[in-house]
């Protein structure tokens, strides 16, 4: 198959479909190409978990030089089809004539496409997406109870969410937090919400408490502030590892994460992490974004399951 020729055919087949405007729209392009990417390795089987995980890795890397990224794709692609036993000049000129019988077709599925979307179809906002109120679910043993919509939720520093009452008793209202659905409007969709920095924690943390540091006594290196030092730790073991957010990407593929905690792995590093839940569930790392095995945690400070400790360290 003679790359630019093939390339040229497919050329006249998009202007022909559906004019120069919409064929040199770049965004749009990208969109489709990621789709058909996807739905090939759908075809064989690939696992979503490995979709997520590759994503958070490739764009958290530099940015690669568009024209020797889309020699790798073909040679990639070209390794793809021989590991599978497919021709893929075959396949290439097959799809190509099929999508020339396809024109009215895709020019209908186009026009129905929602204008800034990268999906190729129209869906309806997931009106059942709720999120869960921390303090609530220490009280309640109705987690119904306990979730309300992102305009109703409210992020304080920790990244911890609150409802309009527990802001009020835990924090004194709301005036120093933000809305969920603002925070959503700005972060990455598969995080749910904004990241905190450690140090910003580290500012807006007590200068002073209990000396939690003997509770730690087996992590060697701890290279944190006095703040983090002094803070509690209990074995991985006992975090709560309930799911409180789900993101459905699509109809088959949802991303469902646990609360936020703070962990430390056996060297003394400390970073947040939430646990993801799939057909593998891995501690995710949200700072470096890959999976990660720490070996302790710091309970929240107003979660009452762990006020028995605030006389000693366990």
């Amino acid at each position: 198959m003679s790359d630019r020729s093939f390339q040229t055919g497919v050329a006249e087949w998009l202007l022909q479909c559906f004019g120069p405007e919409i064929s040199g729209d770049e965004l749009e392009r990208s969109d489709r190409f990621i789709e058909e990417s996807l739905e090939l390795v759908q075809a064989v089987g690939y696992p979503e978990e490995r979709i997520i995980a590759l994503i958070r890795y490739v764009y958290a890397r530099p940015i690669g030089e568009p024209r020797q990224e889309a020699g790798g794709v073909m040679v990639t692609l070209a390794a793809f089809c021989w590991s599978h036993g497919i021709d893929l000049d075959e396949a290439a000129r097959t799809e190509l004539a099929r999508i020339w019988t396809k024109i009215d077709a895709i020019r209908a599925k186009q026009a129905a496409k929602p204008t800034g979307s990268a999906l190729p179809i129209a869906v309806q906002p997931d009106a059942e997406q709720f999120y869960f109120c921390l303090p609530c679910t220490w009280s309640s043993s109705d987690v119904d109870c306990c979730t309300y919509p992102a305009d109703e939720i409210y992020v304080d520093h920790t990244s911890t969410r609150f409802c309009a009452d527990c802001a009020k008793e835990y924090r004194g209202g709301t005036g120093n937090m933000q809305k969920l659905s603002n925070i959503l409007s700005l972060a990455r969709p598969h995080l749910g919400v904004a990241a905190a920095s450690i140090s910003k924690f580290e500012a807006t943390a007590p200068a002073s408490g209990p000396d939690w540091s003997g509770s730690g006594a087996h992590v060697a290196n701890i290279d944190r502030n006095c703040t983090l030092q002094n803070c509690i730790w209990l074995p991985i073991s006992e975090a709560d590892l309930s799911v409180t957010t789900e993101f459905k990407v699509s109809d088959d593929l949802s991303i469902r994460n646990s609360d936020r905690h703070w962990v430390r792995d056996h060297d003394g590093r400390v970073y947040e992490a939430v646990w993801s839940v799939g057909k593998t569930s891995y501690w995710w790392d949200l700072e470096n974004e890959s999976p990660v095995d720490p070996v302790e945690f710091m309970p929240h400070p107003l979660d009452p399951r762990y006020r028995q400790l605030e006389g000693g360290a366990s």
